[in-house]
């Protein structure tokens, strides 16, 4: 089976930690650069959560929820995920991901959204 790997291609992140409103654009390989407290370990804990979610040990709380912010309105990341080569999946991959693909203008993509809420 012709399966490639696909790559993160963004990351956004609303009322998590200390990030409030964020999107960040990946490439192949990426450098969280910054002064102390401005999110880098929340991007990372985040996205490892959110792509860990449904295992034992990957759990979100309500010290999630930005401070300030009320914990019903909870918060939200969405990882968008994308072919690793070309703007297209594969055959094979379309037809491991079926109706879960979104092609935009000739570019293929899928989306991971995990959002929690008190």
């Amino acid at each position: 089976m012709g399966v490639n790997v696909i790559q993160i291609l963004n990351v956004g992140f609303r009322n998590f930690r200390t990030l409030r409103a964020v999107d960040i654009p990946l490439q192949r390989q990426n450098i969280l650069v910054g002064p102390s407290n401005v999110g880098k370990t929340s991007v990372l804990q985040g996205l490892e959560n959110a792509l860990g979610v449904g295992r034992r040990s990957y759990a979100f709380d309500e010290e999630d929820v930005s401070s300030g912010v009320d914990k019903t309105e909870g918060f939200e990341i969405r990882v968008t995920f994308g072919p690793a080569s070309g703007d297209s999946f594969t055959p094979d991959e379309t037809a491991i991901f079926g109706t879960d693909v979104d092609s935009v203008d000739g570019k293929d993509s899928l989306f991971l959204v995990v959002s929690g809420a008190l």
